[in-house]
């Protein structure tokens, strides 16, 4: 299987990167879809949207933005993570989320999905990339790809943003690692 790895072009590129979030995430209630910011992606330069495409279908999709760190380590991974710098930087990249489909799963599309937002945000102001991965015996995560690119666990927490797991069948239990990327 032939595969490109693409930035989104169209809202339909949009609406399925959306779709997968949904479908991994869930919506908390009150929570805007991820439809309605993810369209930013068009003129805002510090978020991308990278497909997996055969041609023929979309297969993968992964997300990517510059934040601040303080929102990362406050709202997102809810980990003391300035113990684990020298110095706190002020941004951030952020990997929120990436999936790829079965049918493409185990061809290193996930890896190249890594690289792109990776190669993406090389210039940025920000020096390092923060994400997490599922620990999961029983399902794929992203944990081996994830160091194979160069991103190092900082710390393990229990991941409870998660309000819809396909995996745990409800709100999710599962434990994650805190992974981090420095471009220097």
């Amino acid at each position: 299987m032939t595969v490109e790895i693409r930035r989104a072009k169209t809202k339909a590129d949009v609406a399925y990167a959306s779709q997968r979030w949904c479908k991994y995430f869930g919506l908390a209630e009150g929570d805007d879809p991820p439809m309605e910011w993810l369209t930013n992606v068009f003129d805002d330069s510090d978020l991308c949207v990278f497909l997996a495409d055969t041609g023929e279908r979309r297969v993968g999709c992964g997300i990517a933005y510059i934040t601040a760190f303080d929102w990362v380590d406050e709202e997102k991974i809810h980990s003391d993570l300035r113990s684990h710098y020298d110095e706190t930087p002020t941004d951030v990249v952020y990997f929120p989320f990436a999936t790829v489909d079965s049918v493409a799963r185990g061809s290193g599309v996930y890896s190249a999905l890594i690289d792109a937002r990776i190669e993406y945000f090389d210039a940025a102001p920000a020096e390092s990339i923060l994400t997490t991965s599922w620990l999961r015996d029983d399902a794929p995560t992203s944990y081996s790809a994830l160091s194979e690119a160069g991103f190092e666990e900082l710390t393990r927490e229990s991941y409870d943003d998660r309000v819809s797991c396909p995996d745990c069948g409800s709100e999710c239990g599962c434990d994650s690692a805190v992974l981090r990327y420095d471009y220097t």
